[in-house]
């Protein structure tokens, strides 16, 4: 009881944090609750299809690979196939995940003797640098991700420092694995990080047996997704990836993007950070500036944590900062950054958990130098501090700031359309380029425009034949009706030969792709009966979204 007090600690202050957002976010919304960002009804969406109909897609009809995260999806349609379809199921999902990381957290700073009171600090500061609840609200996989990579990487590290590693410890390991895969094909970085460092301390048969289960989900969604038509990766990865300059560019360019752009200055500049334009939630700077400064102060605890003649709990978290620290390089290198905060959580945590082992070992040694050096350099210790940790604390600011307004914004658009789809067009062909809600929440065939729930238009973007004058074809060929999208994603030669029926404005916008959606009638003919509609759903908009009818 005594020894787990800061767990109970840790959980207490999230479930204030998690009381509070509800409450902040049924004031913006009138009392309704809404992740903040449209992907989450992307795996609703997909799950309820695969767990009622056996089909992995936004539709009912089609086979197609929107969702990013295999496992999260797999497991919200085994609960929807119980009965429970309800919209909180990833809410609660999340939750759990949360508690769970924290006890996992909390049993590996116990098991390296961590006082109360740094446990208490330690995971307190998880909670808020993250952040949980921005992470939580978004209704996705990320906390769960970064459950199973933590679990993951604290089991390679025992495996390394044992004298003989036991066939349960490697299944034990590749079981994780292939969870942490299934929830973010990411953690590829983590595995092969892993597995360089077994290959370096000669577990050569340990690293081959955790590596082919690990990344068993990746070859199973291969398979199964080519055989449906799709690729080996979801069409969310590939199409959001940030990564692959050398498709558009020669060798050299791409090089300049990973060792300049993203491994120097991670993704972007920090200019303007404070400004409103840059505060958005797919903003991607902060987001690589703080994995930079991850990748600057772990590599060098590592460094300076001594490992000859150490202890075994030593070489585990010199080699835990060595995984994270190839896995975060990894990361900046080839993967995207950003959107909510999100895509690097998983090596934020980890980073944090990971420095606060390392500085744990060598504790006594920085109170000693702490104690014996005079104000001036006190002074520029904590200016040294500051510049390590500031980004990830505006980061998680940044969270902060937006998450709330950004619950309200999928409210008030994507939500709203879902309902006026359902009401109006159920069992009609529509075009969308934001697809989660309106496929969750409605029983309209949605025809998605940009191409992450559907292969045929994913195809076409990555083989470069994606064009107005060929998404005019696909959707006449497809039957749709109206569409429902962002005029300023397309040009008018595309919408200009559809009718204009009216269009939606959200407020304070931080988080859609764009504060108006445009209702079109792809036939003129249409065009009457969506105004009626459109005029007559005004009524049931939140007072917050401004309708226009044409």
């Amino acid at each position: 009881m005594k020894n787990n007090k800061p767990l109970y600690t840790a959980w207490i202050f999230l479930t204030v944090l998690l009381i509070y957002s509800w409450y902040k976010i049924s004031r913006l919304t009138g009392g309704h609750f809404c992740y903040s960002l449209d992907d989450a009804f992307i795996h609703m969406a997909v799950a309820k299809n695969f767990a009622l109909h056996g089909v992995w897609g936004i539709t009912s009809d089609a086979y197609g690979s929107a969702s990013s995260s295999p496992l999260f999806t797999v497991l919200l349609a085994a609960i929807y196939r119980t009965g429970i379809n309800g919209y909180m199921v990833g809410f609660w999902i999340n939750v759990a995940a949360a508690y769970g990381l924290l006890y996992s957290t909390h049993r590996i700073l116990l098991k390296y003797g961590m006082p109360e009171m740094g446990r208490v600090i330690v995971l307190v500061t998880l909670i808020i640098l993250l952040p949980f609840t921005v992470m939580i609200l978004t209704g996705m996989e990320h906390l769960l991700h970064l459950w199973f990579s933590l679990l993951f990487v604290q089991v390679v590290v025992e495996m390394i420092t044992a004298d003989k590693v036991s066939g349960r410890q490697m299944l034990i390991a590749g079981a994780y694995g292939a969870l942490m895969i299934g929830a973010r094909f990411e953690s590829l970085f983590l595995l092969g990080a892993a597995g360089l460092l077994l290959l370096f301390y000669r577990k050569i048969g340990t690293a081959l047996v955790v590596g082919v289960i690990a990344v068993l989900p990746v070859v199973i969604f291969a398979v199964v997704s080519v055989a449906y038509g799709g690729y080996i990766l979801p069409n969310s990865v590939l199409l959001k990836s940030s990564g692959g300059s050398a498709s558009s560019g020669s060798i050299m360019q791409a090089l300049q993007d990973i060792l300049v752009y993203r491994l120097m200055y991670g993704n972007s500049t920090v200019l303007g950070l404070f400004s409103s334009d840059h505060s958005k939630a797919y903003a991607s700077s902060i987001s690589g500036t703080s994995l930079i400064r991850i990748l600057i102060v772990l590599p060098l605890l590592v460094v300076l944590v001594r490992v000859k003649g150490a202890g075994q709990l030593t070489k585990q978290a010199v080699n835990f900062g060595i995984i994270a620290s190839i896995g975060c390089a990894l990361h900046l290198a080839l993967a995207a950054v950003g959107w909510m905060f999100r895509y690097e959580a998983y090596l934020v945590g980890l980073g944090i958990i990971s420095i606060s082992m390392l500085l744990w070992c060598v504790w006594p040694q920085i109170t000693a130098v702490y104690q014996g050096i005079n104000i001036p350099q006190k002074a520029v210790l904590l200016l040294l501090l500051f510049f390590a940790g500031s980004p990830l604390l505006v980061r998680a600011l940044s969270g902060y700031r937006i998450q709330y307004r950004a619950c309200r914004n999928i409210y008030d658009q994507q939500v709203q359309m879902g309902r006026f789809l359902q009401q109006y067009y159920p069992e009609t062909s529509v075009a969308a380029n934001d697809i989660g809600a309106v496929s969750f929440l409605s029983d309209s065939r949605i025809i998605d425009v940009w191409g992450l729930g559907n292969n045929e238009v994913a195809k076409s973007k990555l083989t470069g034949h994606y064009s107005d004058a060929y998404l005019g074809g696909f959707l006449k060929k497809e039957h749709v009706k109206i569409a429902v999208i962002y005029k300023n994603w397309y040009s008018p030669e595309l919408y200009g030969k559809w009718t204009s029926a009216g269009d939606w404005t959200i407020q304070d916008n931080v988080v859609c792709a764009d504060k108006i959606v445009h209702f079109f009638a792809l036939d003129s003919a249409d065009a009457p009966a969506l105004r009626r509609n459109l005029e007559a759903f005004k009524a049931k908009l939140p007072a917050s979204v401004t309708s226009e009818i044409y």
